[in-house]
């Protein structure tokens, strides 16, 4: 112990909370032993009750006892020195109690059948091995002990030098296996705690970025929504009443070829074309006018598709109501899939599957078009687009070009 204070400051701090300590603690044990050995044998040569093999059985065993003493006996002193800094806790009271219970199970044995103690022996390091799995360190350093008493208690009643050294190798493989799995354990779950936290963490920052996102959408549709109502009330207004203007002044001088009336009646209509496409783009009326249904059915995406000569199905089973900004992620994803699909690809027909319950909402867009090339030019920011939107709603969403090209979200 006082060399594991001394050598409390290096750079392998012997310890028994990391693997590193334990084998800091093994080769200074190791190097204690070797010392004395050196030592003592000096002495030993000049002495007349020892010689030859029993001098060196002497020596081997005198080591042996030294390294097995320092691993059974430290590791507790250590134990102990680090207990006070911790409460005790329900995990504690268990492992008194499974403490005891191993305990009865080696006394019974022995006790009851005396021969089986080489078996005893040979299995103790099992009961270790679960101790430390279970109790990390402290579990597997207090086993250790129980186990390996069993063995000193056994060598000391049969006093027999072989045998002597066969326990203190079992006591050696007991203290050296239990400490550097249990420490192995502590690791281990030091590391889960930490990677649980970061974890919690993540899901905390993901839940708040899920939220921002929302609150984004929520935001630009309102915007968006407030903008084409404003075209519609004022700019609309003012192009549907020069189109009636332009309309009278014409029927007026209808006896006179004016080719600039003409042609302003062409610029107005133009105009009022434009305004309505923006309009639509900016929130399309016939969601909050007519309902999703219809508006996927009947709507403005049925004739852009028509224009386009594509064949244009739906499937739509809707079991139950949908929120707000649901009706309008699912709106302006198809509206976006139908733009890639006139744009990006050569399909002849497309398909909108939509299926709505209590439970989930599942949306299935697919064409029989070529693959929607993934850059600016053609439709990466659309998909993009749309994966932000499912994100922002909780969902989840997924492409697939076999056959076409497909995209599946649900929430």
């Amino acid at each position: 112990m006082i060399i594991v204070h001394c050598f409390k400051e290096s750079r392998w701090p012997p310890k028994i909370d990391a693997n590193t300590g334990v084998i800091s603690i093994v080769l200074l044990a190791t190097s204690t032993a070797a010392i004395k050995w050196f030592l003592f044998a000096s002495a030993f040569e000049f002495t007349t009750w020892l010689a030859g093999k029993q001098l060196l059985q002497y020596q081997l065993n005198m080591t042996l006892g030294d390294l097995t003493g320092t691993l059974l006996v430290a590791p507790i002193l250590l134990s102990i020195k680090e207990s006070y800094k911790h409460k005790i806790t329900l995990n504690n009271y268990l492992l008194v109690i499974a403490l005891l219970a191993l305990t009865i199970v080696y006394l019974a044995a022995y006790i009851h059948r005396p021969d089986l103690y080489s078996l005893l022996r040979l299995f103790s390091l099992l009961p270790i091995l679960w101790f430390s799995y279970k109790f990390a360190t402290t579990g597997a350093i207090l086993s250790a002990l129980l186990s390996n008493s069993l063995i000193v208690v056994q060598a000391g009643i049969q006093q027999d030098a072989t045998n002597t050294y066969i326990s203190q190798l079992f006591i050696l493989a007991n203290s050296i296996t239990g400490l550097l799995i249990g420490t192995a354990t502590n690791e281990l779950k030091l590391k889960n705690a930490e990677l649980q936290q970061s974890n919690e963490q993540l899901s905390q920052l993901l839940a708040k970025n899920k939220q921002l996102a929302k609150r984004m959408v929520t935001i630009q549709e309102d915007e968006r929504k407030y903008l084409s109502q404003e075209l519609h009330d004022e700019l609309g207004q003012n192009l549907t009443a020069l189109k009636t203007d332009l309309a009278v002044l014409s029927l007026s001088q209808q006896n006179s070829n004016n080719s600039i009336i003409a042609t302003l009646r062409e610029n107005a209509k133009a105009m009022y074309d434009s305004v309505y496409q923006i309009m639509h783009h900016l929130r399309p009326r016939e969601l909050d006018e007519l309902g999703l249904e219809h508006a996927l059915k009947n709507g403005k995406l049925k004739s852009l598709l028509n224009k386009a000569d594509i064949e244009y199905q739906t499937n739509l089973d809707i079991n139950s109501t949908l929120a707000d900004e649901h009706q309008t992620a699912i709106y302006r994803i198809c509206q976006e899939a139908v733009t890639n699909c006139i744009k990006h690809s050569s399909a002849s027909q497309l398909l909108v599957q939509l299926s709505v319950n209590k439970q989930a909402i599942d949306l299935i867009i697919k064409d029989n078009g070529e693959q929607v090339r993934n850059n600016a030019e053609s439709g990466g920011y659309g998909l993009l687009f749309i994966e932000e939107r499912v994100l922002a709603l909780g969902g989840k969403c997924s492409f697939d070009t076999q056959g076409g090209f497909t995209i599946k979200v649900s929430f």
